[in-house]
């Protein structure tokens, strides 16, 4: 890991039931593999796994403390996820201070709902899933980021973090 750069790989709304059933050329795998890649210092899930082993794969593949991750609203059906993971997270990568979120309601205005619910007063990055929709977006001077849907036709996201700059991308799958 560099100290003055970072990559992070992010997904969410994965809504996957058993890891043994995925397909090698699943968009859950596909996106792993390009992770990897990309040699990600950070992944960032933002919920609905919907089963505790894709956060133990990710945890296995990239190393516990390199894995930050939310439960969602679907997630509650799987008893491991709802009592391991919190609902928000707030952490500090190179001075940026990030909020992970899932989300909750419709998905139109989730980016005031958030706003509304949490202080981001000191916040830079503000990610979340939830409404399946990829956004990257600047607004009251933070970056929103939401890489959708980690399923097939969907996407899911890479930030970079320097000490000036965030830049977030979306990639389709």
């Amino acid at each position: 890991m560099n100290s003055t750069y970072l990559r992070i790989g992010v997904l969410s709304d994965t809504h996957l039931s058993n890891l043994s059933t995925i397909a090698p050329n699943s968009a859950f795998k596909t996106t792993i593999s390009a992770f990897i890649r990309e040699n990600v210092d950070h992944i960032f899930h933002l919920g609905d796994f919907t089963s505790w082993d894709l956060y133990k794969e990710l945890t296995e593949t990239f190393g516990e403390d390199k894995v930050h991750a939310v439960r969602g609203n679907m997630d509650a059906r799987d008893p491991h996820i709802s009592e391991a993971l919190p609902e928000s997270k707030t952490l500090t990568l190179l001075g940026k201070s990030i909020l992970l979120v899932h989300g909750w309601g419709g998905p139109l205005n989730m980016i005031n709902r958030i706003t509304q619910k949490f202080d981001l007063s000191q916040v830079d990055l503000v990610v979340f899933g939830h409404t399946h929709r990829h956004l990257i977006t600047q607004k009251h001077g933070r970056w929103y980021f939401n890489p959708g849907k980690c399923q097939k036709g969907g996407s899911y996201g890479i930030i970079e973090i320097d000490s000036t700059e965030i830049t977030p991308r979306i990639i389709q799958l």
